[in-house]
């Protein structure tokens, strides 16, 4: 905790009235750490109850407050990371995640937090780097290889693509969205009778799936 500093000097005051024997009023005590703690987890509460409501920038608020009284707290910057996404304030959010990743390094979650704003801002070189950096530790990380799948399909390297996806299927054989990204990645290279069948495999599951049925459709 920093400590508060008082503006007008009062230090040599304090020296020269204690020699006198004359107790010491202060008109402003120190934040304690117990008070910091405290507010800090006063905020987090608001900020959840917030976002419960649908209300993120109310709680995107208390997580900004709650950074400024405690700078070095992991979960208060991981969470501005996450709410300043969700208000498209990606430049904000990614230096939060930044900052998370700094007090947790060998923690996953602010790596694979960031790969969203850097996402959501068309920065693929920097997110592919994040999600290869995570796969090196974690190889068979859900999130990270389906975000790489799709940054691959979004610079139309959909032969890439489709490997990611495979990936992710090999151990999610039954995720939807998944076998529509490997459905589209076929569909990009002209593999047509692969997607087909992966469109229909989703249609038999999901009759009314609008994504399939676009692929079908675009396959005709």
């Amino acid at each position: 905790m920093q400590k508060i500093l008082n503006r007008h000097g009062l230090g040599v005051a304090v020296l020269l009235l204690a020699l006198a024997a004359v107790p010491v009023l202060h008109a402003e005590e120190p934040q304690t750490q117990a008070g910091t703690e405290a507010k800090v987890a006063e905020l987090f509460e608001s900020s959840f109850s917030h976002e419960a409501t649908g209300n993120n920038q109310r709680a995107l608020a208390d997580m900004q407050e709650a950074v400024k009284l405690a700078p070095q707290h992991y979960l208060a910057n991981l969470r501005v990371g996450w709410l300043a996404y969700g208000r498209q304030r990606y430049d904000e959010s990614i230096a939060a995640y930044q900052r998370a990743t700094e007090l947790a390094p060998r923690a996953l979650e602010p790596q694979l937090g960031v790969m969203l704003p850097l996402m959501a801002a068309k920065r693929w070189a920097i997110a592919d780097k994040v999600g290869r950096s995570i796969l090196a530790v974690a190889p068979r990380n859900y999130l990270a290889t389906s975000r790489l799948a799709y940054i691959a399909f979004s610079q139309a390297k959909f032969h890439e693509s489709e490997v990611l996806y495979r990936q992710v299927l090999d151990d999610y054989p039954g995720d939807i969205e998944m076998m529509l990204g490997l459905g589209w990645a076929q569909l990009r290279q002209g593999k047509a009778a692969e997607a087909r069948q992966m469109f229909r495999q989703v249609l038999g599951i999901s009759r009314q799936n609008a994504s399939a049925k676009a692929g079908l459709e675009a396959l005709k």
